[in-house]
């Protein structure tokens, strides 16, 4: 009888330790979080993931708007010409401006909605969107050349990006 007790009492407490480390937080199997991740389908969509990621300062989410082969290109005062990066660098880039500024905000516009709801597959799309971006106190206005693309089957990822200021 002794021993019926101990393990009974260890079953007790075993199950009272796993009832315990429950997530209360966490949504039930079969549940969805609170928020919604754009869907890529449309080059819309793919450019309201950006604007999420971005916002949330969601690296994860970023990366999956660029194609493994994104090249973006941008113009560097310094030397007077025009310079270019891929993705690896771009990923690193970003990741360092999530980190540095608490103020992350980007904001698309003026992009025609032909191109906003465009969603056909294995085609190489370039639109041209103007943007500003808020980092902390500071607001930068600009022009974005994309060359998007879908593979069958896929999202819309961004091959390359041409910074129009």
């Amino acid at each position: 009888m002794r021993s019926f007790l101990i393990i009974l009492s260890i079953l007790a407490v075993g199950g009272t330790a796993f009832l315990g480390c429950q997530n209360p937080f966490a949504p039930k199997l079969g549940e969805t979080g609170g928020s919604q991740v754009p869907d890529a389908s449309t080059i819309g969509g793919m450019l309201e993931l950006f604007k999420y990621a971005y916002n949330t300062k969601d690296s994860l989410n970023y990366s999956q708007v660029l194609d493994s082969s994104f090249v973006f290109e941008y113009y560097d005062n310094v030397n007077d010409r025009y310079d270019q990066w891929y993705r690896t660098t771009d990923l690193h880039a970003t990741a360092g401006l999530f980190q540095n500024y608490e103020v992350v905000n980007l904001n698309w516009y003026n992009l025609p909605a032909e191109d906003w709801n465009f969603e056909t597959e294995d085609s190489l799309k370039q639109i041209l969107v103007n943007f500003n971006l808020t980092l902390d106190n500071t607001v930068i206005y600009g022009f974005a050349r994309l060359d998007c693309y879908k593979k069958p089957g896929s999202k819309f990822k961004i091959v390359a990006w041409k910074d129009d200021f």
